[in-house]
């Protein structure tokens, strides 16, 4: 159950869900009544923690959240698996303003996906971008931070000596995790952008939480030296 959720907001199977809306549908309603289970407390590490902790820990306070509860559509409605995948998302201050669609295939058994799927909104006061494509990924949050890039490499980062050190130390505190292999970082004057040009069905969740924590790393000043 721990992987439904990052599979339920992915490209293609947010795009199946939209034409099996009594499956999604209930898998939406599990993953909520879990998610609430989870304890309320900080992730102070995401490279090892569950899918389902990840999305409790990035939910906003109520007050915070500026996207009101929608009317559930009739349940006959093509908007009802849409309605479901964006009450899923509504608690992190996230809207879908993009969802990949599917296709038969020409010649043989299947569906193709065709387009991404878009998320955005407004968290801690930043904007926020989570799009979605076949095979890449991209998490951008706003904000005039210092300029660096890294990437991830198996369990390390390269391109630490370039960044800023608060970065650098920040991300030693990590635990060496395969779950940001292949992730690439770049930060500047527009924001942080959390890139994956492959693999793009990881959790985005748990790039989110990285994204954001390295931009509250980024912008922070480091103590003068006396």
């Amino acid at each position: 159950m721990n992987e439904w959720l990052p599979l339920v907001a992915s490209p293609v199977v947010l795009a199946l869900g939209l034409r099996q809306r009594g499956v999604v549908r209930a898998v939406h309603a599990d993953l909520r009544t879990v998610i609430a289970a989870q304890p309320t407390r900080p992730v102070t590490d995401a490279g090892g923690a569950p899918v389902l902790a990840v999305a409790r820990a990035l939910e906003l306070d109520p007050v915070d959240q500026e996207l009101a509860a929608a009317p559930r559509p009739p349940r006959r409605s093509a908007r009802g698996a849409g309605w479901e995948a964006q009450e899923l998302i509504r608690p992190l201050g996230l809207k879908l303003v993009d969802v990949v669609q599917v296709e038969p295939r020409a010649f043989a058994p299947g569906l193709v996906p065709r387009g991404r799927t878009e998320m955005v909104g407004t968290r801690h006061g930043r904007h926020v971008v989570v799009r979605l494509e076949e095979s890449s990924s991209l998490v951008h949050v706003s904000g005039e931070l210092a300029s660096f890039s890294l990437r991830a490499q198996g369990s390390r980062w390269s391109g630490l000596d370039d960044a800023p050190p608060v970065v650098a130390t920040w991300l030693s505190g990590l635990e060496p995790s395969l779950r940001w292999d292949g992730v690439v970082v770049r930060s500047g004057a527009d924001g942080l952008a959390l890139i994956r040009e492959e693999e793009c069905t990881r959790s985005w969740m748990h790039d989110l939480w990285l994204a954001e924590q390295l931009a509250d790393a980024a912008r922070r000043r480091i103590p003068a030296r006396c």
